[in-house]
């Protein structure tokens, strides 16, 4: 069914500028949650190669029964890294409709 463009009038053109505010906030919020996930990946990343160093440059001093934690150091940071990028990408999956309704809420006003 086609939509029928009506004249807007005070309370419409002040409910759409409220809401394309309340959109362009909820944006900014995720764009802002994407940048701080991507840096805690980067930094889970560079925590990760030290670790790996640290644990190279040991591991000729020890026994192989102490190479548990790293197995486990390995597996929380391989579990950090899927949260982090999940949490990106559904950031990313949210962004979707919120573009879309600030565009079609523009073309409205």
């Amino acid at each position: 069914m086609p939509s029928v463009q009506r004249p807007v009038d005070e309370k419409d053109r002040l409910a759409l500028e409220y809401l394309s505010r309340e959109l362009a906030t909820n944006e900014t919020r995720i764009y802002d949650h994407i940048a701080v996930t991507f840096r805690w990946v980067m930094g889970t990343l560079f925590a990760a190669n030290g670790g790996a160093i640290i644990a190279i440059l040991g591991r000729f001093s020890h026994s192989t029964d102490e190479l548990y934690p790293l197995a486990w150091f390995a597996a929380g940071t391989i579990l950090s890294l899927l949260v982090g990028i999940l949490s990106a990408f559904m950031g990313l999956r949210v962004m979707a409709p919120i573009i879309r309704a600030r565009a079609k809420v523009g073309r409205t006003r």
